[in-house]
């Protein structure tokens, strides 16, 4: 049952993050009870204030949580090899959910008792992030939930082999990148919906997918493009493009919104493959202050209960609907 796997998987991240941190010494939260308190830096030596100086925060530690984060990642990985979409998804918001119970557990350490405040503060980031890796871990890239991070083959590099993302273009420059997404395949109608390649260059990696889809919201790039490549069978399905409009300094964050229309149908990757009553329907694009899709809104011209229905029991669909 997805409610008790659910649980079990947390209750299993919650601990093997107390077994990856519990070995560590702890320092009393007191620092006058100390044995041994810090030089002042007017005490320190020229030489100590070089970058090589050890951190506060004991390097095991630092090691520790980085492969707790990476174990997740691992597991993200594997929910790929699941076929059918429906166990995908959910294998894969399990890691999502234990994930964010760690990070969790690790913002109030304090409850744990196994690692100081002051710990905390100094522990650099993970390869390339830039950033305090437990200190600043809400934001920190090595702590995301598996889906939000820019991992996979949608993500496009610089030369220096950072994330590449398209900031501050013009929104019509926006709307044309959108509309090459929907023209992939020979036929110009296997767009991302069915392939699951898009310019990731112009999303946030923690892209919030919304619309009447029961497996919606989803957060994160990574995520979605997974479940969108993986659900139906590319071979008997289409996503056409039937118009595209922008806005400036509209939207929901007032930055500008691009709005298509579309018509989608094809057979489902599930075990009996059932074939897609076609329907239409709208996405909107939401931009950011930074000119980033953050928000990408989706709705149908039919309702959920239709859609399911006709998905799951084609014929008693067609006598309801037609």
């Amino acid at each position: 049952m997805p409610g008790i796997g659910q649980t079990w998987l947390v209750a299993t991240a919650s601990l093997v993050l107390v077994c990856h941190v519990g070995s560590f010494t702890v320092l009393p939260n007191n620092p006058a009870q100390r044995s041994i308190a810090p030089p002042s830096r007017t005490e320190l030596p020229s030489a100590s204030l070089e970058p090589d100086v050890p951190s506060r925060i004991p390097s095991a530690a630092e090691v520790a949580i980085r492969d707790l984060f990476r174990e997740f990642d691992d597991l993200y990985d594997r929910t790929t090899s699941i076929r059918c979409p429906f166990w995908r998804r959910r294998t894969a918001d399990l890691v999502d959910s234990a994930a964010m119970v760690a990070r969790f557990l690790l913002i109030r350490h304090k409850s744990l008792g196994i690692l100081d405040p002051l710990w905390i503060l100094d522990v650099p980031g993970g390869e390339g992030d830039g950033e305090d890796f437990v200190g600043g871990i809400a934001s920190s890239a090595a702590a995301l939930p598996p889906g939000c991070k820019a991992v996979g083959r949608h993500v496009e590099t610089n030369e220096d082999g950072t994330v590449c993302k398209n900031r501050g273009l013009e929104v019509e420059a926006i709307a044309e990148a959108i509309r090459r997404d929907w023209f992939g395949g020979a036929g110009g109608d296997k767009g991302y919906y069915i392939t699951g390649r898009l310019n990731s260059t112009i999303y946030t990696d923690d892209c919030l997918f919304d619309g009447p889809d029961p497996d919606m919201p989803v957060r994160g790039l990574r995520k979605y493009l997974s479940a969108a490549s993986h659900l139906f069978d590319p071979k008997n399905s289409y996503a056409k493009l039937l118009s595209l409009d922008w806005e400036e300094g509209s939207g929901k964050f007032g930055s500008g919104v691009i709005v298509v229309r579309w018509s989608l149908g094809g057979t489902l990757m599930l075990p009996w493959r059932p074939a897609v009553k076609p329907w239409t329907g709208m996405t909107r694009y939401h931009l950011n202050d930074e000119r980033l899709v953050c928000l990408h809104d989706e709705s149908w011209d039919i309702s959920v209960w239709e859609a399911f229905i006709c998905t799951v029991w084609p014929g008693v669909g067609k006598r309801i609907w037609g």
